[in-house]
């Protein structure tokens, strides 16, 4: 499956290393660009810098091949 996280938060990390232990394919959306390099060394997923709420970011992660979203920003509105 292809599943794809909004915001690099904890839950979002834990969530996202189990998911690629078990063979699934992982993307990870995150504003903040020096959380996604320090990311960059611990999970062997793909990143993508942006803001998730944008339509046109959503977009480059492929939705039509995407299985499931999951917004876990910190902010409610965001999510």
């Amino acid at each position: 499956m292809r599943i794809v996280f909004v915001g690099a938060g904890e839950l979002t990390v834990d969530t996202a290393q189990l998911l690629v232990e078990r063979g699934h394919e992982v993307v990870i959306i995150e504003k903040d660009e020096e959380r996604l390099s320090e990311l960059d060394d611990q999970l062997d997923c793909s990143f993508l810098h942006g803001d998730g709420s944008k339509p046109n970011i959503l977009k480059e992660v492929a939705p039509e091949h995407t299985h499931f979203l999951f917004c876990l920003s910190d902010n409610d509105q965001y999510n």
